[in-house]
């Protein structure tokens, strides 16, 4: 006759039969004493807070870092003892790219003159080179002046230009200055050929470099 003792119940992890008062299962060795499958229990992993002393160290470090980048940025846009160029102005000739703005054969009627304009978003230097290519044994001129001006020389009146990018009677010709922005036209003039159209190669390249 079977006794209370061997009666037997479903293991509730594996579903072996195990005895009714059982505390582990002989089976898969899970202990009975009250748990079920869901039941089982999970490490927690212990989490420490920043201690106070730890937050103001970092605070002082993220303020020694935010300061000591003001400085620099200030450093960069504060000039130079005795003038001169920021730190940043410096960067900026050191990795400015030449962008050519004019580059063609320009025709210049006999007596007369072309024009080309271009603009400036920022001063900085340009280069102006312009080179006979037709009937220019003569020589030409070459005047680089505002748009403002342009005007003036239409009229046939008295204009201002940039004497530093001006050429009187030349076959050849390249300089380079320094404009600010804003508006711009280069002139090739014809006024020594006065029986045939010449041919000029102009261009005009900002930001040349060496």
């Amino acid at each position: 006759m079977e006794g209370p003792d061997d009666r037997t119940k479903p293991c509730p992890f594996c579903g072996e039969p195990i005895r009714l008062n059982a505390i582990k299962c002989r089976f898969c060795n899970e202990m009975l004493t009250g748990l079920h499958p869901g039941d089982r229990v999970v490490p927690r992993v212990a989490t420490r807070k920043p201690s106070a002393l730890r937050r103001v160290v970092g605070a002082l470090v993220l303020a020694g870092l935010l300061y000591v980048g003001f400085q620099t940025l200030h450093a960069a846009l504060t000039p130079h003892a005795g003038g001169g160029e920021t730190p940043l102005g410096a960067l900026r000739e050191a990795i400015a790219t030449p962008q050519v703005v004019v580059d063609e054969e320009v025709a210049v009627d006999a007596g007369g003159w072309q024009a080309r304009s271009f603009r400036l978003s920022s001063a900085g230097p340009i280069q102006v080179t312009a080179e006979g290519r037709k009937d220019t044994d003569k020589g030409f001129n070459v005047f680089v002046m505002s748009a403002s001006e342009l005007p003036n020389l239409e009229q046939d009146t008295t204009f201002s230009h940039v004497p530093d990018l001006q050429g009187l009677k030349i076959r050849s010709f390249s300089k380079t200055a320094t404009l600010p922005a804003g508006d711009w036209t280069v002139v090739v003039m014809n006024s020594e050929n006065i029986l045939r159209t010449m041919v000029v190669r102009l261009r005009v390249v900002v930001d040349p470099g060496d």
